[in-house]
């Protein structure tokens, strides 16, 4: 169900696509935004992800050898290469996830590629300011802390990785890839290993039939999948659930308060673009529909004009009927009713029931119904009826 302030668009999917996930989720939000008409288009996933990416050699076991690493070796470089794009912070304009694109206060270059969509910048841990008097490495801590998911590059034959050794309350999923630094083999081959927190649930593409890979176009795109599947499924645990719950009861909550606000003052909310309050009765009164629609057609006057002989012609998109005339002649107008209500004081009052200090207004009482002392000059209410 999508619901504006001037209407509500609502389908039907079985469940059981759903749940068998034989149904494009992404694909049936679009269309929605594509038959609303809205721009932008409803986003139904996160497009820009940020990873950790850090290098273990020979030996190292703790969190501060792992992040005392400054130099590359040929075997990381190649591997990056396989990530993504080297690029220069300064200037770039593209998704930064939280590094400096200024000053290089967050190092010179760092690791990016738009796959699929969806722009990943990549915090290595090499290229990240490295602090000789700070031995917890915080600089780098704190960009590869804050990540949902890590890659680790193992380029060593024997030693061990724990996950546990990089302390963090957000780093949910670790996608650990070891070359052996004496394989000299061309295409340089790699060997994967997924580990995740009891609360993250399985995610494709699994490891069940093969857990090796040499360096082409496959392993590239099974690895970017396998990092934004991991992120997308860290996203139910608890941590991240208790998360998105507080955010979308704030969200409601401002909903209601704008709402309630728009009843006792007659005032309509501008949250979008143009971002302020105007009264009923303004020169240009304004709402997020006319706005879209002014938007679309501004500069397009005979497009305007299609566009409201359409409202005007198409009885389904319309809510009100009034009957226009005298006695029992009457001429029947369709109309719709939110559109009346922001361009006109008197239909807002005589639509919605609530007066704004002008004109004539109907309020209701429980059961009963008075008039405004304004309406005592009113000789006949046979001249305009409506019924919503």
């Amino acid at each position: 169900m999508l619901r504006t302030v001037s209407y509500c668009l609502h389908g039907l999917v079985p469940a059981s696509c759903i749940c068998a996930d034989r149904y494009d989720r992404e694909a049936v939000v679009k269309a929605l935004g594509d038959e609303a008409g809205l721009k932008p288009s409803l986003v139904f996933i996160k497009t820009e992800l940020k990873v950790g990416v850090i290098l273990v050699r020979e030996g190292q076991q703790s969190e501060e050898q792992i992040l005392d690493n400054q130099s590359h070796t040929p075997l990381f470089d190649e591997f990056l290469s396989v990530l993504g794009d080297r690029i220069r912070l300064k200037g770039f304009d593209k998704y930064k996830g939280g590094l400096d694109s200024v000053h290089d206060l967050t190092g010179t270059e760092s690791v990016y590629t738009a796959w699929r969509g969806i722009e990943i910048i990549f915090h290595v841990s090499t290229l990240l300011p490295h602090e000789e008097h700070d031995p917890q490495k915080l600089q780098k801590k704190r960009h590869i802390g804050n990540d949902i998911v890590c890659v680790a590059f193992l380029e060593a034959d024997d030693t061990l990785f724990s996950p546990t050794c990089i302390k963090s309350h957000f780093l949910h999923t670790f996608i650990v890839v070891r070359s052996s630094p004496s394989n000299k083999t061309s295409p340089t081959s790699y060997e994967v290993s997924v580990v995740s927190r009891d609360e993250v649930g399985a995610y494709k593409p699994y490891l069940w039939h093969r857990s090796k890979f040499v360096k082409d176009s496959l392993f590239r795109e099974w690895l970017l999948t396998k990092i934004v599947n991991g992120e997308r499924a860290s996203y139910s645990a608890p941590k991240f659930a208790r998360m998105q719950d507080r955010t979308r009861s704030q969200m409601l909550e401002d909903i209601v308060t704008n709402l309630q606000n728009h009843v006792e003052t007659g005032q309509i909310p501008k949250p979008y673009r143009r971002g302020s309050w105007r009264p009923i009765g303004h020169m240009r009164p304004s709402s997020p529909l006319l706005d879209s629609v002014r938007d679309t057609f501004e500069g397009f006057e005979q497009l305007a004009r299609d566009f409201g002989r359409a409202f005007q012609n198409n009885r389904h998109l319309c809510d009100v009927i009034f009957n226009v005339g005298q006695g029992k002649e009457k001429t029947r107008v369709y109309a719709v009713r939110a559109i009346l209500g922001v361009r006109s004081r008197v239909f807002l009052e005589m639509l919605y029931g609530f007066t704004t200090g002008y004109g004539p207004c109907m309020v209701a009482q429980g059961d009963q119904q008075r008039k405004d002392s304004l309406l005592g000059s009113i000789k006949s209410s046979n001249f305009l009826q409506s019924y919503a």
